[in-house]
């Protein structure tokens, strides 16, 4: 859906929602559809861990050095390292310069199945000044096949640890799962997935 990603939430901690939580989920659903421009403008915040996905993605073939690759059952598995010659244009891309990994790719269909990313050393920014962030602070993403000969994020794990602009900490450790994916028409409106979803 161009608008965003509706969701519907269905259980917590593997348990059914109880009447009381499933009335609020319905509550939440009908007040989307009332306004479907105040869910655009939320959910374009919530797209950074996928920028940052694809932003990694833009930057493997400059931005690092590979090496060790080997067969991993029916994939091509390679380490990847910073490449020295290559400079950072802002300070996100030198953080997710700064991380070593590895990635998993489909070499059938010539696509990144999986990678993952982790800050072996803390990174300092200005000094330490304006933001630091911790060693272990990892990234990783997988990426599946789907309908229509096209291959979609299926997973995104982010762990970033560190602070920033006058010591304020930065925390962020997310999981997202996609799963599922069903073609919809490209004038679906945000109402109409909305009724889709209940259904």
């Amino acid at each position: 859906l161009g608008a965003g990603k509706i969701r519907m939430l269905i259980a917590e901690d593997n348990l059914p929602l109880g009447e009381s939580r499933k009335t609020e989920v319905m509550v939440r659903l009908n007040e989307i559809a009332a306004h479907p421009d105040v869910f655009q403008k939320q959910e374009e915040t919530r797209k950074n861990d996928e920028q940052h996905a694809k932003e990694m993605l833009d930057l493997l073939p400059k931005a690092y050095l590979f090496s060790n690759a080997h067969r991993e059952g029916s994939f091509l598995r390679v380490d990847f390292q910073p490449n020295p010659n290559y400079s950072p244009h802002s300070m996100e891309e030198r953080v997710i310069h700064a991380m070593t990994g590895s990635m998993l790719i489909d070499q059938s269909q010539a696509r990144l199945h999986e990678l993952n990313g982790r800050l072996p050393e803390e990174i300092n920014i200005g000094f330490g000044l304006i933001a630091t962030f911790h060693a272990g602070s990892s990234f990783s993403t997988m990426r599946n096949p789907v309908p229509g000969n096209e291959w979609k994020t299926a997973v995104i794990d982010t762990d970033i640890t560190g602070r920033a602009l006058f010591f304020k900490s930065i925390g962020k450790k997310e999981h997202v799962e996609h799963s599922e994916f069903k073609p919809i028409p490209n004038d679906t409106t945000v109402a109409l997935a909305i009724q889709m979803l209940k259904k």
